[in-house]
Parts: structure tokens; C-alpha cells; sequence
């Protein structure tokens, strides 16, 4: 829905039924002739093991991989989200649901921006940990969800904010309300506090080292460098580079990033049940099948 289906971004990478109906291995072989070469690979090895070895070893089976491609697949579409559209419910039915799944999103910056680090903190105060502020309303204080939260998937040319969790069918209606009221009240009305700032500052600086304790964990650390093409010495100053980050600098992402009237709501539950409460909201509601399309 943000992304638009037929982007990259917004397309499921599993792929869709159709799609994979229609695929041919000619199509699977092209696109490998096309895309895999060794000037784009990166070979990562991490364990108890020499430098030596591994050079042997990927020579002895690699050395003569020399794809010349005639082209690379370098294209980069992130969609064309229609930022100017009016905040709108997007409904899909399903009967007898228990629970409501409430989605709240809106596209973000690049991984390399330079408010990377100031919008990993707010999000970790405003929904990324069991104390962030919508959790602790919609869960502990109100006790519509097992857990509310906002998290951010972060790619190379533009990032997803995300915000939601499954409640409770009965109050759908006031769980969105509470997050659109957290929406809006981080923005000014109540700003991040310093203890909240400090907290996750915190936080995030004891969790570092936890990204580095199994060979698994290094392997992905150092994976997620080469995607997002950071430096070679971008985990030196991870640290520096949090603490760097002011609290005028977290209260400021809302400001920049958060407008209130051009969110994207998504709510999976009984139709039934919850339709005639929605529109208390006075916002448009779409009603959508399964994949997405409009009914």
C-alpha cells in the first residue's frame, strides 16, 4: 500500500501466485546472467579460521568465476507513494476475527541519512522497547494488546516507519485513537523528556555488544555493512555516534517526519464488527481483499 505493488519495495519478495505460476527457468537463468558476478559479490567468513585458509579455499572454488555481465541490474525503485493523499483506513475483512491487526505507516529516509541515529533513538522511546510510550499506553495502562509497538525497516533509498500490534476487536476503534493521539502528542503537546532520552541512549549503547557475541551475529553485522555500504570502520563509532546525538536532535524527528494528516491505516479484522465504529474517525475507509485490491 505505501510502496505501491508493483514496486520493488512494495512487492512481496516471496513473490506472488501468479507471478510464480508464469515463471520459466529461462527467466530464472537470465536474471542470475545478469545480476551475479563476482564484482558484485562479497564474501564474508567468520570463524575459527585463518584469512589464508578461507583465500584458499574460495580460490580453489571460486577462482574461476569470471562473469563478464553485458549489464547490471542496478535499478532501484522504491515506488511512488502518493504523499499527498489524505490519511485514509484501508479494511480487510476477516469474520469472526478475535483481534484487530492495525497497521500505521509512512515512508521514511535512507538508511545513510544523517538522522539514522537520532531516529533509532526515538523510536526506541516512542515504540521499539517494552517501555516506549506506545506499549506502555495501549498495553500496560489500557490493556488493548499483548504489545504495541513501532519499529522502522531501513533500505537504501527509503525506509518504512511502522507502528501497531493486534488488539483486542472490541476496542479497534480506541486503539487507533490512542496511537493517533501518540502520534500527534510526541510532535508538542508532550515532547521526549530528557529521562526518556537518557533511557534509551542507554539502552542502546549496553545492546551494541550483544549484535557481536555469536559468529552468526558478527556474520549479519558485517552483512548489513556491505548492503547498506557503509565504512569499514562503521562499528568503531557506533558508540560515538549515539552519543553524539542530542536531545534536541530526537525531539526534532517528529517534527520533520511525523505528518498527521498523510498516515496510511491498515486494520485486518471482523468488517462486522468494527466498520460502523471506524467511522467515528471521519476518514475515508477502503475496503480491500486478501492481496490488497479494492473491493
Amino acid at each position: 500500500l505505501i510502496y505501491g505493488r508493483e514496486s520493488r519495495y512494495g512487492h512481496p519478495v516471496s513473490g506472488t501466485e501468479e507471478a510464480i505460476e508464469k515463471l520459466m527457468r529461462e527467466d530464472i537463468t537470465s536474471y542470475y546472467l545478469s545480476n551475479y558476478s563476482p564484482s558484485k559479490a562479497t564474501l564474508i567468513v567468520v570463524g575459527d579460521i585463518s584469512l589464508e585458509e578461507v583465500s584458499k579455499i574460495s580460490e580453489e572454488y571460486l577462482g574461476d568465476w569470471n562473469l563478464d555481465l553485458n549489464h547490471l541490474d542496478n535499478i532501484v525503485d522504491t515506488g511512488s507513494s502518493d504523499k499527498d493523499r489524505p490519511t485514509s483506513i484501508y479494511l480487510i475483512d476477516k469474520p469472526g476475527a478475535a483481534q484487530s491487526v492495525i497497521r500505521c505507516g509512512f515512508l521514511g529516509v535512507e538508511r545513510q541519512h544523517p538522522d539514522y541515529f537520532a531516529l533509532m533513538l526515538f523510536d526506541n522511546i516512542f515504540g521499539g522497547q517494552f517501555t516506549s510510550r506506545l506499549n506502555m499506553n495501549l498495553r500496560q495502562d489500557k490493556g488493548y494488546s499483548y504489545g504495541y509497538r513501532s519499529w522502522i525497516d531501513w533500505h537504501s533509498a527509503s525506509s518504512l516507519f511502522m507502528i501497531g500490534g493486534s488488539v483486542q476487536t472490541e476496542v479497534t476503534l480506541s486503539a487507533i485513537q490512542e496511537t493517533l493521539k501518540e502520534f500527534q502528542d510526541i510532535v508538542s503537546v508532550r515532547q521526549v523528556t530528557e529521562t526518556e532520552f537518557q533511557s534509551a541512549k542507554a539502552a542502546l549503547i549496553r545492546h551494541f555488544p550483544a549484535y557481536f557475541e555469536t559468529p552468526a551475529q558478527i556474520l549479519n553485522s558485517l552483512g548489513q555493512g556491505v548492503s547498506f555500504n557503509l565504512p569499514d570502520d562503521y562499528y568503531d563509532n557506533v558508540v560515538k555516534q549515539i552519543e553524539s546525538v542530542s536531545l534536541e536532535d530526537v525531539r526534532n524527528v517528529p517534527k520533520k517526519y511525523f505528518v498527521n494528516d498523510k498516515l496510511m491505516l491498515l486494520v485486518i479484522g471482523d468488517r462486522e464488527s468494527i466498520e460502523a465504529d471506524l467511522e467515528v474517525l471521519k476518514t475515508s475507509i477502503v475496503i480491500l481483499d486478501y492481496k490488497g485490491q479494492s473491493v
